[in-house]
């Protein structure tokens, strides 16, 4: 396991995201974000942080788990 100082840091070049915080931090990271950021960007949201039609239209597969 490696530790990192942020959410943007922990996303670098990433295959997958799981959300299970509703924290801040998590919270305030955009689509684009996502999409810059990662290598595959794939968001799974167990917290339903992020609306679907927003995160596809930025080029994110996104699940929204329990939507």
């Amino acid at each position: 396991m490696t530790y990192v100082d942020s959410v943007e840091e922990a996303l670098d070049k990433a295959n997958i995201c799981f959300a299970f915080t509703e924290w801040p931090q998590i919270k305030q990271i955009t689509p684009a974000q996502f999409k810059e950021k990662m290598h595959t960007p794939l968001v799974y949201d167990g917290r339903n942080l992020y609306e679907p039609k927003q995160m596809k239209d930025a080029g994110v597969e996104y699940y929204s788990i329990g939507r």
